[in-house]
């Protein structure tokens, strides 16, 4: 309670301020202009007759798909894989085009984030720390947070090493684009075995190098010294 009531204020202002910057940067600036590119005019209408004739579930895809690990050795996928072309893909049902169900999960996400971010930051150094400490620290959780995401929406990125930060969910893993090399700490209980070993197996389905991990035996107190 007396978390929530110290840092509620400060939780929606940074997910507020996140998402009017993405909200520029996505709309007014050209940076994720050619993020998705458009078909040559014409073969749209086929490619789409050819995925409803497929009738395939919502879901994302991947061909050709090894099957795991022990398939990215079996010669036909390495065959198929070698011809191309590699294709990589979410169905959805069909529907009207509308923004606000996105835009509503990702103010979502921004809200866990910063809140995730704040509780750490608190637990900390409750409210004993300076502004600049708080604001230090608080800066690189939120920033992994959202780098370690990046690889997953972004082609253009070659290769992430994000040092924390929370490990994206599996839908957005299974975009994962690039190799990654991922630290933590094991004892510091806000990353988890288990999301860590999420984000191995879908770096290695993915036909990625495996990330590697620090298993260095430290928690958030002892980067104090460091931030004051």
């Amino acid at each position: 309670m007396v978390f929530l009531m110290s840092s509620w204020l400060p939780i929606l202002a940074a997910a507020i301020g996140v998402f009017v910057a993405s909200f520029i940067t996505h709309t007014l600036l050209p940076y994720h202009k050619s993020d998705v590119r458009k078909v040559p005019a014409g073969r749209e209408d086929e490619i789409l007759d050819a995925l409803r004739r497929a009738n395939l579930p919502p879901g994302d895809y991947g061909a050709p798909h090894a099957g795991g690990a022990a398939g990215m050795k079996d010669p036909a996928f390495i065959a198929k894989a070698t011809k191309g072309p590699l294709a990589f893909f979410t169905v959805a049902p069909g529907a009207a085009p509308s923004m606000g169900p996105y835009l509503g999960l990702w103010f979502v996400y921004c809200l866990v984030v910063s809140g995730v971010s704040a509780y750490v930051v608190w637990r900390v150094f409750g409210t004993a720390g300076s502004f600049s400490a708080v604001f230090k620290l608080a800066c690189v959780l939120t920033f992994l947070s959202y780098a370690m995401a990046l690889p997953c929406v972004s082609k253009d990125i070659k290769a992430a090493a994000p040092f924390y930060g929370e490990v994206p969910g599996d839908d957005q893993l299974r975009n994962l684009n690039c190799p990654v090399f991922y630290a933590y700490g094991e004892n510091d209980g806000w990353i988890t075995r288990a999301d860590v070993d999420r984000l191995a197996r879908a770096v290695t389905e993915r036909g990625h190098r495996r990330p590697v991990d620090r298993q260095a035996d430290h928690r958030w107190p002892a980067c104090r010294g460091s931030l004051a």
